[in-house]
């Protein structure tokens, strides 16, 4: 297997749109790509308008 993670701090008023256009396609990318296993997008409660994307793919294969 193989991990992402990204962490992506956003400008501040941007989180709507963010979510807006993240969470669909995280739920796209683990329905829909072969080999994607997991694609998370986690908010840190210590640190407003901070997130982590976290990505599990099944090869190296499937993550590019």
């Amino acid at each position: 297997m193989y991990c992402i993670i990204v962490k992506t701090e956003l400008k501040e008023g941007a989180r709507k749109k963010f979510l807006d256009a993240m969470l669909p396609n995280a739920e796209a990318s683990a329905r829909d790509e072969p080999g994607c296993m997991v694609f998370d997008v986690l908010e840190m409660r210590e640190e407003p308008d901070t997130f982590l994307l976290y990505e599990v793919y099944e090869s190296q294969a499937a993550l590019e």
